[in-house]
């Protein structure tokens, strides 16, 4: 099976420093926010198997241990969120659904981004442009998974786009994907994750 999530070709001092940047985060630790600090412990990098994953990796076994791990990442956070509206525009969108719903059984699937509580967006669809757009319409506690940011150039340029918007609140970039809490009451933060 093919690598889905290329690491991008960066030389090895690069890649080491930017994951000496995400160092301090990994578990929460240098964290002032409340809402920061409770969404890297229990959500972003939370450890333990939860009740669904079982039977979700038995529909997929073909699944690699990365997309198995951005789909448990996606189960978190839909447990977390509890969305009553998705929007899923990515690759293996019908798997990622799954595991979407999983974390949510009350969730039901939209067409209309503009209704979603929760997008999962591959960043390959959009341009820095059409991310810097999609950004500023961000609204209302929604939530914002853009995968695939690190693949290339552009990619990361979408996700710098998208993470930039002024309806944005934090935002957690997690070297392959990027998280972002759309909501203007909360303040406005930049996170680098080793997750």
């Amino acid at each position: 099976m093919t690598n889905t999530y290329p690491n991008r070709r960066l030389p090895l001092w690069k890649k080491a420093a930017r994951w000496m940047r995400g160092l301090g985060h990994e578990r929460g630790f240098g964290l002032q926010s409340p809402f920061a600090y409770r969404f890297v412990t229990e959500v972003v990098c939370q450890r333990w198997p939860y009740y669904g994953y079982e039977p979700l990796q038995r529909r997929w076994p073909d699944a690699d241990s990365r997309e198995q791990k951005l789909c448990r990442l996606l189960f978190r956070m839909a447990n977390m969120r509890q969305p009553r509206k998705v929007y899923v525009n990515a690759r293996r969108a019908d798997m990622l659904w799954a595991y979407v719903k999983g974390g949510c059984l009350s969730a039901t699937t939209t067409d209309d981004p503009s209704q979603a509580d929760m997008l999962v967006v591959d960043a390959v669809t959009l341009s820095p442009e059409q991310a810097a757009e999609t950004g500023g319409r961000l609204h209302g506690c929604q939530l914002l998974a853009l995968l695939g940011i690190s693949r290339d150039d552009e990619s990361m340029k979408v996700w710098q786009a998208m993470s930039g918007a002024r309806s944005c609140g934090p935002a957690f970039e997690l070297w392959r994907h990027g998280l972002i809490y759309a909501d203007e009451a909360m303040h406005r933060q930049d996170y680098i994750i080793n997750a």
